[in-house]
């Protein structure tokens, strides 16, 4: 089982500082609502594989690993 240090984590911590300051740079009042929902599903990721490993169990871990891949490409 990884943990939550794993290059998994790491990248998904590199797309979550990518992206907020993306959001910052790029922001604009018509498109408020997709800017944050790009911040929250980025932000879901790192923060789901943090929490699966927190569990310390295989099942519970890659349950959150799907939940994480979900946020990731919108299948939620």
């Amino acid at each position: 089982m990884r943990d939550h240090t794993s290059l998994l984590a790491q990248e998904a911590n590199t797309v979550v500082r990518l992206v907020f300051r993306a959001t910052r740079y790029h922001w604009k009042p018509w498109a408020a609502t997709l800017f944050y929902q790009l911040q929250r599903s980025s932000l879901s990721v790192q923060l789901n594989i943090t929490e699966g490993y927190g569990r310390r169990l295989p099942g519970p871990f890659r349950n959150h690993l799907e939940i994480a891949y979900g946020s990731a490409f919108g299948n939620s």
